[in-house]
């Protein structure tokens, strides 16, 4: 059971005008599904167990010696919180728009 990491760029820059990447971990987890593991710009570690039957659990850390947020989503409710935070179904308008 091995991890990778899977490196995506963000659409914003930081104040130095450098592009910054989120980092994904990926670890397989045999006879389960796949585990994907980022860390927000606040230093929280948010992880998505993805198990083979289509369920979902998001695992949310504030504090490391804390137990995680724990949410557990069917397939269909999952794709549509995909499609929420990937703009697919709402686009916040910019307050430079308003």
């Amino acid at each position: 059971m091995g991890a990778h990491a899977l490196r995506f760029p963000t659409s914003d820059d930081n104040p130095w005008g450098v592009r910054t990447v989120v980092e994904v971990r990926e670890t397989r987890l045999p006879g389960v599904g796949s585990k994907f593991t980022i860390r927000t710009r606040r230093d929280e570690k948010i992880s998505t167990v993805v198990h083979v039957d289509g369920l979902r659990e998001i695992y949310h850390y504030t504090d490391p010696d804390e137990e995680p947020h724990v949410v557990v989503l069917q397939d269909e409710e999952a794709r549509q919180l995909a499609a929420i935070l990937g703009g697919m179904v709402y686009r916040p308008q910019l307050v430079q728009d308003l």
